[in-house]
């Protein structure tokens, strides 16, 4: 659901600079209407303020994915990740021992057997509860995101 709301959030942007262009090439219909309005003078001023509400109001709707994403990101690959973030995943995950979770990530990224299987669909399932335990509670959390309380 992540994708398809930054998706959506680059097709409004894109949309809008489009609409700012008088570049209606998005918006066969308007176009038409305003091509039989040939007489009168019709801009698209109006059109890109609506889109610029659209795109404060989607933002504030969804800015808690902005932090969310960092999560999904991880625990998709998480030999993408730069070791940004702790603190953060810390305070939504409430886990109380930052140093330990420091441990973990660093030790998860240089692990070369689990890395050799990072594309693998049941990868979470390789990781070890017992080297990883902080990784393994927080998992279920993101597989399951009913499972989340978010306090952001």
């Amino acid at each position: 659901m992540v994708s398809a709301v930054n998706a959506f959030k680059a097709k409004l942007a894109l949309w809008k600079l489009h609409m700012e262009n008088n570049n209606l090439s998005y918006f066969p219909n308007l176009r038409m209407v305003i091509e039989s309005l040939c007489d009168e003078d019709v801009t698209t001023h109006q059109f890109v303020k609506h889109f610029d509400s659209l795109l404060t109001e989607f933002n504030k709707r969804f800015e808690e994915f902005s932090e969310l994403e960092t999560f999904l990101i991880f625990f998709i690959n998480p030999y993408s990740h730069r070791n940004e973030g702790v603190k953060r995943f810390q305070h939504i995950f409430s886990i109380s021992n930052k140093e330990d979770l420091e441990l973990e990530i660093i030790n998860i990224t240089n692990d070369i057997q689990l890395k050799s299987y990072c594309n693998e669909e049941n990868f979470w399932n390789l990781v070890d509860i017992n080297i990883y335990p902080l990784l393994e509670k927080m998992y279920p959390k993101v597989k399951f995101p009913l499972c989340l309380d978010i306090r952001l």
